[in-house]
C-alpha cells in the first residue's frame, strides 16, 4: 500500500536515525565525537570570517554616521574602533585564508568578540551617555550561533560581561542590576541559538555517517 506524504517523511527519518545510530555504535565513541566535532568547527570556519568583515563594516558605518552628524568622539574613541575594525577583519582573514585550522576558528572568533566587547565597554566609560552598553548587549546575543563550541562561547561570554561589567561600576553601580538582567537575557539567547545551530550541525554529521 501507499502512505501519505507527512507519514512516508517520518518514516524515512526514522529509518536514517535507525541506520546512523548502528553505523555510529560501529565506531568508538571518541571516533564519532570528534567527527560531530570537527563538522561544527568547519561550520565556523566558513561562517566566522562573513560576520566578522559585516561587524568590521558596522563599526565603520556608525563612526561615519556620527560624524556626519556633528557628534564625532575623542581621538581615543575612534582609537579603540580602529582596534576593533582591525581585530574583526585581520581574524577574517586569517581564517578565510587557512592561516588557522578549522579547530582554531571558534577561538579567533571569540577573540574577537572579547576584543570588540572590552573596546565598547571601555568607550561607554569615556561617553557613559552613548548606548555602547546596548551594543554589548547585541554582541552577546548575536555569537553563540557563530561560535558552536561550548569551550569558545563560555570563555567569550565570561570576559565580555566582565569587561562591560568593570565599566558598568567605574560609572554607575546603579545600573548593575538592569544591565545583569539583560546580560542574562542575552546570553540564554545566545545560548539557545547556539544550541540549534549545534542540532543542525549533530544532524548533517549524522546524515555524513549514513552515507560514508
Amino acid at each position: 500500500g501507499t502512505c501519505a506524504p507527512p507519514r512516508c517523511n517520518a518514516a524515512a527519518r526514522r529509518s536514517s536515525v535507525r541506520r546512523v545510530k548502528h553505523v555510529e555504535r560501529a565506531w568508538p565513541a571518541d571516533v564519532v565525537e570528534a567527527r560531530r566535532r570537527s563538522i561544527m568547527q568547519q561550520h565556523v570556519a566558513d561562517e566566522a570570517p562573513w560576520a566578522m568583515v559585516w561587524f568590521a563594516g558596522i563599526i565603520v558605518v556608525f563612526d561615519a554616521l556620527a560624524y556626519l552628524s556633528g557628534t564625532a568622539a575623542s581621538l581615543p574613541y575612534y582609537v579603540s574602533d580602529v582596534a576593533q575594525g582591525i581585530g574583526w577583519v585581520a581574524g577574517a582573514f586569517a581564517i578565510w585564508r587557512g592561516l588557522v585550522p578549522p579547530s582554531g576558528a571558534p577561538w579567533v572568533f571569540v577573540s574577537a568578540v572579547v576584543l570588540s566587547s572590552s573596546m565598547i565597554s571601555y568607550q561607554f566609560w569615556l561617553y557613559p551617555e552613548t548606548n555602547a552598553i546596548g551594543v554589548v548587549l547585541i554582541m552577546l546575543t548575536a555569537f553563540g550561533a557563530i561560535t558552536l563550541l561550548r569551550g569558545p562561547f563560555v570563555v567569550a561570554a565570561a570576559l565580555s560581561t566582565a569587561s562591560a561589567t568593570i565599566a558598568i561600576v567605574a560609572v554607575d553601580p546603579e545600573l548593575l542590576q538592569s544591565w545583569g538582567l539583560g546580560a542574562l537575557t542575552a546570553l540564554l539567547v545566545s545560548t539557545a541559538l547556539m544550541w540549534a545551530r549545534r542540532r543542525s550541525a549533530r544532524r548533517m554529521s549524522q546524515r555524513a555517517w549514513a552515507t560514508s
